[in-house]
Parts: C-alpha cells; structure tokens; sequence
C-alpha cells in the first residue's frame, strides 16, 4: 500500500512581487499579455478579438519568439490597436509593466502552470483566461475570468465588460516563495 502523504507546492513570486509603489501609476495599457510567441499562446485570436471590437485598445505583449512573432507583428501593424512587443525583461521592469496595464488576458490553448496569471493577480489586474484545468485552478484560488478565449465574439464582450479595479487577490500570499519554502520545511519537520 502506498503512503498517501501527498503535499502540493506551486511556483512562487519573489518579494518584490509584493511591494507595491506609494504614488497611483498611470495606466498606460488596456491588456497585457505575458507569454511567448508560439502558434498555442493565442496571441492571434487576441489580435482578433479587440480588433473586431471597434476600441482602440493599447496593448502590451510580452515574450521570446517561438515561430509567430513576425506573424503576430504584422497583424498588429495590419489592425487599429496600438501594440507594443517587449522582450528579455528583467523582474522589475516586468513588474512595472503589470502596475501599468488595466486588464491581463491569457488565451493561452495549452498552459503547464501559467506563472502570468499569478504575477498578474500579484499586481491586482483582473484576469481573463482560456479555460484550462490550471486557470480554473488558479481562479479558484485568487480570481479571475475564465471564458473560452476560443470563442471571439466572447472574449471580446467580457474584455469589454471587465471592471478595471485594480485589486490585489487576498489569497496570491500563498505563491510568495518565503511562504512556500516555509511550507516545505513545516512539512519535512513534521516528518521527523
């Protein structure tokens, strides 16, 4: 028989995740998206959505090139969004650049974790993610939209109907990595 102690630890957020600025921040981005550019990550469909919705969204992606980048460049070029690619960026650039968006939207077809959407949370941005086992997950856990970002016409009414209240989740405490690592060491104490 097998022992059934069984402990789940997720990926956690350094500290500087948590330090929040004093002074408002201006909110230069309607939706950032974090994650890099493969054919899966839906950066497309998103394109598509918000360009079909008449908005002239400003939008901020975010990630190294997989395959679609010169792809997903030209549609915005091609569109009336304003786009802007960042990549390579270090913790408290990327930081800053969540305190500067309004929305975080994860159309993702295939996600392992989803590190964004907690970071995302972390930053107090609402969520609209692609129904996935580990978005639903996660929103269980600190919030968050969960749609089929498949489904254009929907994912542009509920980008369009998200309340831009920038909130942290009460509950992104148990992704800090002191936190998790003080987990560990309750449970391996416990052991002995």
């Amino acid at each position: 028989m097998l022992d059934s102690k069984v402990a789940v630890s997720y990926n956690g957020l350094s500290s500087e995740w948590f330090a929040f600025p004093e002074v408002k921040i201006d909110r230069a981005y309607d939706i950032l998206y974090v994650s890099n550019f493969a054919k899966h990550k839906g950066h497309l469909a998103l394109l598509d959505a918000l360009s079909a919705s008449g908005n002239n969204f400003k939008v901020a992606f975010v990630g190294g090139d997989l395959g679609t980048l010169s792809e997903v460049q030209a549609k915005a070029e091609n569109s009336s969004l304003e786009v802007d690619f960042y990549s390579a960026l270090k913790e408290d650039e990327l930081i800053r650049l969540y305190d500067s968006s309004k929305l975080f939207v994860f159309p993702s077809m295939l996600e392992g974790f989803g590190m964004p959407f907690v970071e995302a949370r972390s930053r107090g941005l609402p969520v609209i993610a692609n129904k996935l086992d580990v978005f639903l997950e996660l929103s269980n856990i600190m919030g968050g939209t969960i749609i089929d970002t498949e489904n254009g016409d929907l994912l542009r009414a509920t980008i369009e109907s998200v309340e831009n209240e920038v909130e942290p989740s009460k509950s992104i405490a148990r992704f800090k990595w002191d936190n998790i690592a003080n987990e560990i060491l309750d449970l391996d104490l416990n052991e002995r």
